[in-house]
């Protein structure tokens, strides 16, 4: 539409206004960033019908104006038209040229799908307004209303998927030769129990809906999947050619529900947990034909106990009943875990972390059958160093077998493991930062069959909201 056909939609708008200081109806010439100017006042003054008027007449002349777009957004939203809203704020997104703007039109539509309850929805859009951000206050004002919307919204997923280096992807043993009790001689270790590298290939969904909410309580329910799947490298695949990598891939589907309850003030709230779950393991892992399945109930109970500001001991327990069967025959295993840990909080916000767990598991399978001693400890680095956070975490643990199939008397294993996360905050994408992990593990038993090194990479995203 030309400037004449614009200005006669003007005239039409104004003519009351004209009315009232003129004698008579008076031809009024504006152009479009005068027009805009009066849209913006009147939306100000309460006139939002004629700041709609304005906006749609200078839409009709320049569909990809980003200031009308967005004068007819923020007049939708003042005359609670959120669907509208909504729609002009998206095209406003779309014609957006700058950052700044990218970052207001997003946070406008977000504003419009919270009044509607479409939360999900409102905290994609933040997330978009956060990733135009121009600087870093207006990137934690939206962070800020992010949390906000979060917190009101029932719904709460995420997603994994990642592609990772494994050095040992089957849990196999470093030892080429073992012993059985009874025997003078070795036997040869089957190269399918060798440790086999290569990738490994997994992803996980986890979700969560808020059936209750109080002053003193929360209820929800969950539910989480994951896969995971392999791949052999060239020399892998030659020792053990009758097997693929998706033969030691495993998955596993699980539902529950959380209650979590603030008992007596100075506390923090108990949180009670029951979950039941299935997991498939590939043919390999089973050591047969099939595929060996676990069905498992978990209950747990845990609590936290602020000791001041800076301090936080927390208590949990938990008791696992699971069953392994395959097609030919299934058994019942029974485990009991204690854990209790601190968390300090240093003056410059680094944070210190201590734990114990204790773990009882109970089987029919003597080599599944043992009492653990794990301890863990963690420092997280509050500000980055050289534009990546740290954190380092190291644990050892000690676990006990009364019997064992492959040694005389007991077994005793030793497991040691050192993660070292790193999080790089420059490199956000949509309000999500990529972690790496790197890690390494040992495990030492008594009967050398056991022994096992494990060096991994991975990768995953962590929202910085």
């Amino acid at each position: 539409m030309g400037l004449l056909r614009l200005k006669l939609r003007l005239f039409l708008t104004f003519f009351l206004i004209a009315l009232a200081n003129f004698a008579g109806a008076q031809s009024i010439e504006v152009g479009p960033k005068d027009a805009l100017v009066i849209g913006i006042a009147m939306v100000r003054d309460g006139n939002v019908q004629g700041a709609i008027a304005i906006a749609d007449a200078l839409i009709e002349r320049n569909s990809g104006d980003f200031s009308a777009l967005l004068l007819r957004t923020d007049a939708a939203l003042v005359a609670q038209q959120n669907g509208d809203a909504i729609a002009f704020g998206a095209r406003a997104f779309a014609a957006a040229r700058t950052d700044g703007q990218r970052t207001q039109s997003a946070c406008l539509v977000a504003f419009a799908h919270t009044r509607l309850e479409n939360f999900t929805r409102a905290q994609l859009w933040l997330r978009r307004a956060a990733q135009y951000a121009p600087d870093d206050a207006t990137k934690a004002v939206v962070a800020k209303d992010f949390r906000t919307v979060r917190e009101r919204n029932p719904w709460s997923s995420s997603l994994r998927f990642g592609i990772f280096p494994r050095s040992n992807i089957n849990n196999g043993s470093t030892a080429e030769i073992y012993y059985l009790p009874g025997l003078d001689f070795p036997l040869t270790l089957q190269p399918s129990s060798r440790a086999l590298s290569r990738f490994e290939i997994s992803g996980g969904f986890s979700s969560q809906y808020r059936l209750h909410l109080d002053d003193v309580s929360a209820t929800f329910l969950t539910a989480t999947g994951s896969f995971i799947d392999y791949r052999l490298s060239n020399t892998s695949a030659a020792l053990v050619p009758d097997i693929d990598g998706s033969d030691y891939a495993t998955s596993a589907l699980d539902f529950g529900i959380t209650h979590r309850r603030i008992l007596a003030d100075g506390f923090g709230p108990t949180t009670f947990t029951l979950k039941f779950g299935r997991n498939w393991s590939g043919k390999a892992l089973a050591l047969s034909d099939t595929y060996l399945t676990t069905q498992y109930i978990d209950a747990r109970i845990a609590q936290s106990v602020p000791l001041g500001d800076r301090d936080t001991l927390s208590f949990s327990a938990a008791r696992q009943r699971a069953e392994e069967f395959d097609d030919d025959s299934s058994r019942f295993d029974f485990k009991t875990t204690l854990g209790a840990s601190w968390v300090h909080v240093r003056d410059n916000q680094d944070r210190f972390t201590f734990g114990v767990t204790g773990t009882r598991k109970t089987s029919a399978a003597a080599d599944s059958d043992y009492t653990s001693l794990k301890y863990r400890i963690g420092y997280d680095f509050a500000e980055p160093i050289l534009n990546t956070r740290f954190g380092i975490s190291a644990d050892y643990e000690e676990r006990s077998f009364d019997e064992s199939f492959y040694v005389a008397g007991p077994r005793n294993d030793t497991n040691v493991g050192v993660t070292l996360p790193m999080q790089f905050p420059e490199l956000a994408f949509y309000g999500f930062e990529p972690v790496v992990n790197l890690e390494a593990r040992r495990n030492r038993s008594n009967p050398d069959l056991f022994d096992r090194d494990y060096q991994s990479i991975g990768f995953d995203l962590r929202s910085s909201f």
